[in-house]
Formats: structure tokens, C-alpha cells, sequence
């Protein structure tokens, strides 16, 4: 409901914004898109004209907690821009339920809200991931998009690299199961070599033998014909 200060913004990024941006795409080109939810069109239409020049950004708007929702299930959204006070469904409520969908429990939201007081620092912290007072700088405003976005593909390394060891693990482990079943089955057939060699008798060997074989087979019955 509150109203940005266009004052504070320069449609041409400063070099100290292009620096941010560039040094955040050095080591990788990835696109991100950002979700922006705020009930007043002035606001939503800064945020594109910030934006706009960004590359590795794509917007997505919505003007209700409802909407943002809708959004959020539609398609991926890697960050999510919230307006802390809208009418009916607020930003903190609307962050609490987007935070009970699987695919959204660690995205990044942050606020943005011209209550500047503690109690209200602590409640949107609650769900969200980071604050911003109107009016803000747009060179703030691009660098901590950039961070977070950057923790984000660091977690997303993390979790990929941590399947990638669990699944080498369970991989190790099968593999040492069976080379402990295989080494079982060579100390029953060296047994049976050797009990054989030691049994004059032939009725006797083939009981041995069956005996043995059954055993190394991990069979239930086992006969020789």
C-alpha cells in the first residue's frame, strides 16, 4: 500500500550496480525469476523499470497475496519480492502459507515495507529472509537480490553435490556387499575342495559336495544328479 520514492531511482544502473551485477555472473550465467507482490501498480512498475536491464532476471507480478499463490504454483519462482502490508491476505501471511509448499520452505523473500520499527523488523524476519525500508537505493536493492540469488545457487550446488555422495555411497555399499558375498562363496568352494579331496568315499564326496554347494548357493535344498 505504500508508495516507493521514484526520486531514489536512475533508469541507467550506476557502475557500482553494473560492478554487483557483473562480478555475480563472472563464475556462472544463470536466469532467475523473481516474483514482485504488491498491491499498488506504481510500486510494481519500479520494480520493472529496475529490472528491466538485468539480464539473468525475469519478473513476474502479482498485486494480491491470492495472486502470488496462484503464481507459485503455476511456475518456478527462485525469489520472491513481498509487500508486508496488502489488503486482506498481508505479506506475512501470505509468505506463511507460500513457505508450507515443498518447492518454496528455503526461497528467498524479502520484504519490503515503509514500517521501519523493530516489531515489525521481527515479524516479517519470522518468514522471511531479508528487509527492505521504503524508499530504498536501487543499487541496494539490485545487491541484495544478487546475494541472495547467489546463496540460492550455492545451496542448490550443495544439495545436488550431497545426492551426488549419498547416491556414491549406496553405490560403495552395494558394491562391498557383494564382493563380501562373493568372497563367502570362495571360502565354501575352497572348503569343498578341500573336503573333497580329503573324502575316499564316492557317496561321500557327493554328500559333501551337495552339502557344501547348497550352502555357497544360499539355497534351501540342494542335490547332485
Amino acid at each position: 500500500m505504500e508508495l516507493f520514492n521514484l526520486d531514489t531511482f536512475s533508469a541507467k544502473p550506476s557502475s557500482k550496480a553494473a560492478a554487483a551485477s557483473t562480478s555475480s555472473s563472472k563464475g556462472e550465467e544463470e536466469s532467475y525469476t523473481v516474483l514482485a507482490v504488491d498491491d499498488t501498480p506504481s510500486n510494481l512498475h519500479l520494480i520493472k523499470r529496475i529490472l528491466r536491464r538485468q539480464s539473468r532476471l525475469s519478473l513476474v507480478t502479482a498485486n494480491s497475496g491470492h495472486a502470488a499463490l496462484d503464481e507459485v504454483q503455476k511456475q518456478s519462482i527462485d525469489l520472491i519480492l513481498m509487500d508486508m502490508m496488502m489488503p486482506g491476505m498481508d505479506g506475512v501471511e501470505t509468505c506463511k502459507e507460500i513457505r508450507k509448499l515443498e518447492a518454496y520452505e528455503h526461497i528467498p523473500i524479502i520484504f519490503m515495507t515503509a514500517l521501519d520499527d523493530t516489531s515489525s523488523k521481527v515479524q516479517g524476519l519470522a518468514v522471511a529472509m531479508d528487509y527492505l525500508v521504503k524508499p530504498f537505493d536501487a543499487d541496494e536493492f539490485l545487491a541484495r537480490i544478487y546475494l541472495h540469488l547467489r546463496l540460492l545457487s550455492l545451496t542448490r550446488q550443495l544439495q545436488v553435490r550431497n545426492q551426488q555422495l549419498q547416491q556414491e555411497i549406496q553405490e560403495r555399499e552395494l558394491a562391498e556387499t557383494q564382493l563380501q558375498r562373493r568372497n563367502r562363496r570362495l571360502v565354501l568352494l575352497n572348503d569343498i575342495v578341500d573336503d573333497i579331496r580329503s573324502t575316499l568315499e564316492p557317496k561321500d564326496i557327493l554328500a559333501v559336495a551337495a552339502t557344501k554347494i547348497g550352502r555357497a548357493l544360499e539355497a534351501d535344498y540342494c542335490c547332485i544328479y
